[in-house]
């Protein structure tokens, strides 16, 4: 009797272990998933270290290649600047962090990727278009403006592309594609005129006068 007591409340506690273990098992498991999945967007949260070369859900296989140039980033500056007065909604226009701005490629048609590394304690903006070649096109500048601070956007509020009043192609590409078009119709006066560096040129529209307040010489061929 005494025997069959004793394999009673063996049983009984070993159960309870193994309860106790599996059930820890897989809620440790599912936060560990719910940490490190990346929904189908460009803000995506991984557990591991800034690796070079990664698979990225939204934009497919992305090559770090390094960070910008100083001319490069004084080029970026400027979009960003052309870009925020088309917003023209300082609440939304965030800081650039150089340092955690990369030029990637991309084997999808992404433009911008926010990608937080190491469960969100490390931060990447990849930028994937390239540059333009001339401060004249106004459009590729708005364009690189427009694709940063959308991205930096995420950065800085966690912010995702959901359609919501927070989604950054609310607050800024849209606003900054509208206040463009609404720039280039407003006429300026056959005096106006912008300087950069001893360089002149008639400002024609509001967009120029915005390029020059950015110290953008639109002119350039």
């Amino acid at each position: 009797m005494k025997s069959l007591k004793f394999i009673f409340v063996v049983s009984v506690l070993l159960t309870g272990l193994l309860t106790g273990l599996f059930t820890g098992g897989v809620d440790s498991v599912r936060a560990q998933s719910t940490l490190s999945s990346a929904p189908e967007a460009e803000f995506e949260i991984e557990q591991t270290d800034t690796p070079l070369q990664f698979r990225s859900p939204a934009c497919g296989i992305v090559q770090d290649m390094g960070n910008y140039t100083a001319e490069e980033l004084a080029m970026i500056n400027k979009s960003v600047c052309f870009t925020s007065k088309l917003v023209a909604n300082p609440a939304v226009i965030k800081p650039i962090v150089a340092p955690n701005l990369k030029k990637a490629n991309s084997t999808r048609g992404c433009q911008g990727l926010t990608k937080f590394w190491d469960g969100g304690r490390n931060s990447r903006v990849y930028l994937f278009k390239e540059l333009p070649k001339s401060e004249r096109a106004l459009v590729s500048l708005n364009n690189i403006g427009v694709t940063v601070l959308h991205e930096f956007h995420h950065y800085w509020l966690d912010s995702r592309d959901d359609g919501s009043s927070n989604d950054p192609k609310n607050l800024i590409d849209d606003p900054a594609m509208d206040g463009f078009l609404a720039a280039l119709n407003v006429k300026l006066p056959e005096t106006a005129e912008c300087t950069i560096e001893n360089e002149s040129a008639r400002m024609k529209t509001r967009a120029h006068q915005f390029a020059c307040d950015c110290g953008i010489k639109y002119w350039q061929k």
